[in-house]
């Protein structure tokens, strides 16, 4: 491909720079038309997290006519922008707060700043960190703090009730801890790209986009899971679970007081679901509540706004990051006045937060500062290193 530069001159044909444009602008629509729409979104980077683990969550522009002969001028800039990014590490630490009856929050908590994802069972804690390698902590009566020693490097993790779960990098589920109803032993073959566990049973988010679940049957959560290939995310509840559809649509199904009342309309971007009860975050930063607040503590009561950017449900709290990097918390544990207000829905007073977990009574969290992008040195045309920044088709 040929394009001209910013003084109108014909640029040199360039095979690599072709595969720049091929890598980062995913051709939408056909035809021409007046201008193009360049929109990305770049995942957190973390402490030794590579470019080849950044994620390209949305790149969109027209065909290579099109955009030749819409707006040939700003293309050459683009590229050479996006070509002089390079990652600043991070330190991502964990910090936790409610019931600490089996040290999960105190002496068992992992010490470490290159985590990239938490997940927080009932009384345990799983966290994975920068190299793949994961770690558990906190109750280990049925052995969910114990991964096993062939787990490999991963790639996702997920937490139920007594149960752990991984992913290892070629797609694989791997579980460990309390293997009731078969929570365990049960988990399907396939790949797949995220997990999480709910009481008895646990759901996963095959590469295709479908669901599968597995373990517990009594309230329909693992016949009733809905069907297609559109799926972007998949939550599991107590007893019941949630998906969110690549339309930002939702579905759940199982128990039905955590699934009555789900919202019809609407676009969303995450779900999270506690007991008996389901959170979904909507486009306009905005949280929605459906199902039951069991045991009237209030978990229905979500707070209100539109600045949030991450939901968690725990067992009958909830919790919520908001752009800021603050985090709220509501229902039981919003004071820690005893059983089952442990303080679980009482976050410290930060405003570095980068990621939330809710288990039982209890609350998980990375905090510290997220990897940037920053300009590189580049001199004499050198565009090495590029394939690092991109990492795969966008």
């Amino acid at each position: 491909m040929t394009f001209e530069d910013h003084q109108g001159d014909q640029g040199i044909e360039s095979p690599r720079t072709e595969s720049f444009i091929a890598k980062v602008f995913r051709p939408a629509v056909a035809g021409q038309i007046d201008g193009f729409d360049l929109s990305f979104s770049i995942m957190k980077m973390y402490n030794n997290v590579t470019f080849s683990q950044l994620s390209w969550a949305f790149a969109e522009l027209v065909t290579e006519e099109a955009h030749m002969n819409a707006k040939p001028l700003l293309v050459p800039w683009i590229v050479l922008l996006l070509c002089l990014v390079s990652q600043q590490a991070a330190t991502l630490e964990l910090e936790a707060w409610g019931y600490d009856g089996t040290f999960q929050l105190s002496t068992n908590l992992p010490p470490g700043s290159d985590f990239i994802s938490i997940a927080a069972g009932a009384e345990h804690g799983v966290a994975l960190k920068s190299n793949g390698t994961v770690v558990a902590w906190g109750n280990d009566a049925h052995g969910q703090n114990t991964p096993p020693v062939s787990l490999g490097t991963c790639t996702a993790i997920g937490a139920g009730g007594d149960t752990a779960y991984a992913i290892e990098t070629a797609g694989t589920i791997v579980a460990w801890g309390d293997d009731y109803l078969g929570t365990v032993s049960s988990v399907p073959a396939g790949t797949y790209t995220a997990v999480d566990g709910g009481e008895f049973f646990a759901v996963a988010l095959a590469t295709n986009g479908s669901i599968a679940a597995w373990g517990s049957d009594t309230y329909g959560q693992v016949t009733n899971v809905p069907s297609g290939t559109d799926f972007v995310q998949v939550v599991a509840g107590d007893s019941h679970g949630v998906a969110l559809r690549s339309d930002g649509s939702l579905a759940s199904w199982g128990h039905f007081n955590g699934t009555s009342g789900q919202p019809t309309s609407g676009v969303f971007t995450q779900v999270s679901a506690g007991h008996n009860y389901s959170l979904a975050l909507k486009s306009d930063g905005s949280i929605v509540h459906w199902g039951d607040d069991p045991w009237g503590y209030g978990v229905d009561e979500v707070p209100t706004g539109n600045d949030f950017e991450e939901i968690s449900a725990g067992y009958v709290h909830g919790l919520a990051r908001k752009t800021d990097g603050s985090v709220v918390g509501w229902g039981a544990g919003e004071d820690a006045s005893g059983h089952p207000h442990w303080g679980q829905a009482m976050p410290p007073a930060r405003n570095d937060f980068q990621a939330i977990s809710g288990g039982l009574y209890w609350s998980l969290s990375m905090t510290g500062e997220a990897g940037e992008v920053h300009a590189n040195n580049f001199e004499n045309g050198d565009f090495s290193g590029w394939d690092d920044v991109v990492g795969g088709s966008p």
